[in-house]
């Protein structure tokens, strides 16, 4: 069943009321109204109510975004049953005269989901700007990480529940609880303002969460404050098979992110036939220094800084590796001198 801005009170009140006795006291299994500003689910045995919160964050028990409650059975206010849901339900439709959102459907596959998000504005141009955005960073991490199938993707809020209607975000994807907190992680190493959202997602559309490549894992980051904007770094793993063996690699992706634009750039390590990766990543100094252990053809420990010299981002590799040895010697031999 829609419920439409366009139908008046009566129409509504026998709408329901043909709804109640066809359903009969099955009418609680999943229902959901919006309305000026607010939603309510009920599915199963659990009911969700939310006024103007972002976001809902859990599902059963006690929630802590935007003054969202779920309530199980045997709390004070839970609707036990068609009776006494149906009064309630109208009251909300005939009291307020304002809906939310011309239509959505009250029944269908519903879970609560997460929104990767990229940014979003107060208009769709402001949007579309966020995009062309993300679509130049990406390049920096295109061979690693990739977004959802058919996004970035603009979003308007109040197409789902729990984002806030009359505001358009960039999603880079919906994923799953876990999986989507996770990937944004990986984003906010390397666009500080990405956030999560948990919203609740109609199944019927297929979820479409951002991915690792094969072959590549998320590694160290680091952050910190610089003259004229903020340093963000964030490494990359790969690993796999070559001629000689099993191969390992990385990539960073360093940015300043200034108040106007971002300066990028990916570093990578010199040595084609190298094998390596990034052992450690720490601030020091408002400098971020990567540590590289080497494991083929040389093994030993290489240091790299990272910092802003006169508004633009400088990197320093040390001449040599602090330590350098033949990797085909023997354990406890000494190593050679370099």
């Amino acid at each position: 069943m829609l419920i439409r801005n366009s139908e008046s009170k009566k129409t509504l009140w026998g709408r329901l009321e043909t709804f109640q006795r066809e359903a009969g006291p099955s009418i609680h299994t999943h229902l959901a109204v919006f309305t000026a500003g607010c939603w309510s689910l009920v599915e199963g045995n659990t009911r969700g109510a939310a006024c103007g919160g972002p976001e809902v964050s859990g599902a059963g028990g006690r929630l802590d975004s935007g003054g969202a409650d779920w309530e199980r059975p045997g709390s004070r206010a839970i609707v036990g049953g068609a009776m006494r849901l149906v009064p309630v339900l109208l009251v909300l439709l005939v009291s307020l005269p304002v809906w939310a959102q011309s239509e959505l459907p009250v029944s269908g596959p519903i879970r609560e989901r997460v929104l990767v998000v990229w940014g979003g504005g107060r208009t769709r141009e402001e949007a579309e700007s966020l995009v062309e955005s993300y679509q130049e960073r990406s390049v920096d991490w295109a061979r690693a990480l990739e977004v959802g199938a058919g996004y970035p993707r603009i979003i308007e809020g109040a197409e789902v529940p729990g984002l806030r209607p009359g505001s358009f975000i960039v999603a880079l994807g919906v994923c799953e609880v876990k999986a989507g907190e996770e990937m944004t992680k990986v984003f906010t190493a390397l666009e500080p303002r990405v956030s999560s959202r948990r919203v609740l997602w109609d199944e019927r559309e297929p979820l479409a969460c951002p991915s690792l490549l094969p072959g590549w894992s998320f590694g160290k980051s680091a952050r910190t404050r610089a003259p004229g904007g903020t340093v963000v770094a964030a490494a990359f793993n790969s690993e796999g098979e070559e001629a000689g063996g099993r191969q390992r690699s990385w990539l960073l992706v360093l940015a300043l992110m200034k108040k106007e634009d971002v300066e990028s750039t990916v570093i990578e390590p010199p040595e084609d036939e190298a094998t390596s990766e990034v052992k450690e990543m720490r601030v020091v100094r408002g400098e971020v220094v990567l540590e590289e252990e080497l494991m083929a053809p040389t093994c030993g420990t290489r240091i790299w800084r990272f910092s802003v010299e006169k508004g633009a981002l400088k990197t320093k590799q040390a001449k040599k590796p602090l330590r350098r040895e033949d990797c085909a010697r023997g354990q406890g031999e000494a190593p050679a001198d370099g």
